[in-house]
């Protein structure tokens, strides 16, 4: 399934849903912004289903340069099980994550192990969970 939104509240950019369960709703929300923004993107989940929300535009990055996420977000999770992470992704040019090599990487000197396989670049995170109002939250990654 596909659905994309347009939201002049993410700098105009496309927003594709990539995963969303039926007991998910997201709509354009007008009335519940902070001062000075347009809009904002409503995401209302009745369940306990997974969802996500993928940027469509890819930013295009270079090394050593750094990059910072900044947001805006209302949160109003009702259990503490709930949560919202905003992640970037370091992806390729075909979409796929970068994946972090070296050749003798050497793990905690009190218990060493040499590994060539890190996992896949991460930065930026950003979680949250709970009840509060509009908050501005930043992440950084280079």
């Amino acid at each position: 399934m596909e659905n994309l939104v347009k939201d002049p509240y993410f700098t105009s950019g496309l927003w594709k849903i990539t995963s969303k369960p039926e007991e998910v709703r997201i709509s354009s929300d007008r009335v519940q912004t902070p001062i000075g923004v347009k809009d904002s993107l409503k995401i209302e989940s009745f369940g306990w289903g997974e969802w996500r929300l993928v940027y469509g535009e890819k930013l295009q990055v270079k090394p050593r340069e750094t990059y910072r996420l900044n947001v805006r977000m209302m949160l109003n999770l009702e259990d503490r099980k709930a949560s919202v992470v905003l992640e970037p992704q370091v992806l390729d040019e075909n979409g796929e994550k970068v994946k972090v090599t070296k050749k003798k990487w050497v793990g905690d000197s009190g218990e060493p192990f040499f590994v060539e396989d890190l996992g896949s670049w991460r930065g930026g995170v950003i979680g949250a969970t709970g009840k509060w109002g509009w908050r501005y939250m930043t992440g950084g990654f280079m």
